[in-house]
């Protein structure tokens, strides 16, 4: 049996799968206010270690599967996880493996989550695609000849920071950060644009309530102005990221996850400014792909992980 964590910043799921990554058994472990303590780090590994010992009276468990939102070089140390308290080059792999007697493996989360729609999802008979994930920040990876290019250093992918808008500082200052599509076309992006149009546009229902991205995504749906011009500015920005992505790789496939992209305004966006962007020989090829995996990608990633990686 496979045992896979998809460890996030706030909680870890967790699932038992088959040897053909079929899922037994899920969990959800929130950490809280651990999240938030100094020594998140050790608390992490104890927590991971919890969820192998009672999966274990249940399962013989054979490998383990990681999906971390972070750089993961060739060692399984996570290099940097921009949302997780205190990791950076951190030896995840040598940690858990320490504490275990199976073998452990762990990438970053967009791979995994890429490598499952390779393995079992809509990226099946495609030889080059790129997978972008839509969420908390914006995640992607690369499948080139099919299989996973991950750069020199293992980077290769990370999306959300193409730069579309160099000098602006508005919402995060940090040198490598400011003016990105995850900072500007993330969550906190899409929540950041809702507010300053609000007032704007006074009948919205977005006015009325504690809205969040799914509040968005679903008044978009019943042709709410404000969330329509949210998600088709977001899809804008989120277009012209990728479309310096397609120039670059001669790559016109792209397969998109997370819950908000299940918009058809933000997709139908997305695909529009891909093909108004991007040069001539590519843009009358852009594909752009639901992904198969929304609810449980990063354990279905991870857990298909096992199969593409050698332990």
């Amino acid at each position: 049996m496979i045992l896979a964590y998809d460890i996030g910043g706030t909680s870890i799921k967790a699932g038992v799968f088959d040897n053909d990554v079929n899922l037994i058994k899920k969990i959800k472990h929130s950490y809280g206010s651990d999240a938030f303590k100094d020594e998140f780090p050790d608390i992490l590994i104890s927590n991971l270690f919890d969820i192998f010992q009672k999966f274990s009276t249940e399962f013989k468990i054979s490998v383990i599967g990681c999906g971390v939102p972070g750089v993961v070089d060739s060692e399984g140390v996570v290099e940097v996880a921009p949302n997780m308290k205190n990791i950076r080059k951190y030896p995840l792999k040598k940690l858990l493996s320490s504490k275990v007697d199976v073998d452990v493996v762990l990438d970053n989360d967009a791979n995994t989550a890429a490598l499952a729609e390779l393995y079992k999802g809509n990226g099946r008979g495609i030889s080059n695609f790129v997978y972008v994930t839509l969420g908390t920040g914006i995640g992607g990876a690369i499948i080139f000849n099919g299989k996973l290019y991950k750069g020199e250093s293992g980077g290769a992918g990370e999306i959300g920071h193409i730069i579309i808008d160099y000098n602006n500082h508005s919402y995060d200052d940090r040198n490598y950060r400011y003016g990105t599509i995850e900072v500007l076309a993330g969550r906190q992006g899409i929540l950041n644009l809702t507010s300053e149009l609000l007032k704007d546009y006074p009948h919205s229902p977005l006015n009325q309530i504690d809205y969040d991205i799914q509040n968005i995504s679903e008044l978009s749906e019943v042709y709410d102005e404000l969330s329509n011009e949210v998600l088709t500015i977001t899809g804008n920005r989120i277009g012209t990221a990728l479309s310096s992505v397609a120039n670059i790789l001669d790559i016109p496939t792209f397969i998109i996850g997370g819950g908000i992209s299940k918009s058809k305004v933000l997709i139908n966006e997305i695909k529009r400014t891909l093909v108004k962007r991007t040069i001539p020989s590519i843009s009358n090829r852009i594909n752009v792909i639901n992904a198969h995996f929304m609810d449980e990608t990063g354990i279905y990633g991870a857990a298909t992980l096992t199969k593409f990686i050698e332990y």
